[in-house]
């Protein structure tokens, strides 16, 4: 090392951790004995490398179909996924499934979900808005609002403020408090497939869209 003044950073996940809240350390070209020994004893903890181990899930263990949208995990640690067939949630062992044999239509495809902070789904589908309570055990019921579109729902998402978006192929929607504001015209609707019509679109921070 180069004589000199230093600092010592690692890389961490979203930032950098400094050593000692950046200390600066100097490197003398002929240092003391009791500088040899601070530099011999720097305690730097770094994470262990470990590359881990890929599996593949599929019907064979117990997923609905092997077509997957939206993942998400819930605070229980639970990871939920949204499938062209209905809701699936995955304990690490076994997969449970919200499909038109646990009450959701037969025409189902959610095309997106959206976990509010009360666990309740918001499921979008090619059949209407649909509200699922994992916690209620009861089966999913349909969500209707007169003069709110809720036919083909692409994307759903939700807010700080406790709002839930809805994006269809001709309109946004905003529904807070009981109360849904749909704003159209916002872009050129020219019958598009639904495969161009999958992308996700809609960002979020905090309580903006």
């Amino acid at each position: 090392m180069e004589p000199g003044a230093y600092q010592v950073r690692a890389h961490i996940p979203g930032g950098r951790a400094w050593f000692e809240a950046g200390r600066i350390l100097y490197a003398n070209p002929d240092p003391t004995d009791a500088e040899r020994t601070v530099l011999a004893n720097l305690n730097l903890r770094l994470a262990p490398f470990k590359k881990g181990r890929w599996k593949k899930y599929s019907v064979l263990d117990g997923l609905p179909v092997e077509k997957t949208g939206r993942i998400l995990f819930a605070p229980n640690a639970m990871l939920w996924l949204a499938t062209i067939n209905g809701l699936s949630r995955f304990d690490s062992r076994e997969f449970f499934n919200i499909t038109p044999e646990n009450g959701l239509p037969v025409r189902t495809a959610p095309l997106d979900t959206h976990r509010d902070t009360n666990g309740v789904f918001w499921l979008g589908t090619v059949d209407g808005l649909w509200l699922d309570n994992p916690e209620d055990d009861k089966p999913p019921v349909r969500f209707t609002t007169p003069n709110l579109r809720t036919d083909g729902i692409l994307e759903i998402t939700g807010t700080a403020d406790g709002a839930i978006w809805w994006r269809t192929q001709e309109a946004l929607v905003r529904f807070h408090g009981g109360h849904g504001t749909e704003f159209t015209n916002l872009w050129r609707y020219d019958n598009p497939s639904w495969l161009k019509s999958f992308p996700q679109r809609l960002a979020v921070v905090g309580d903006r869209l």
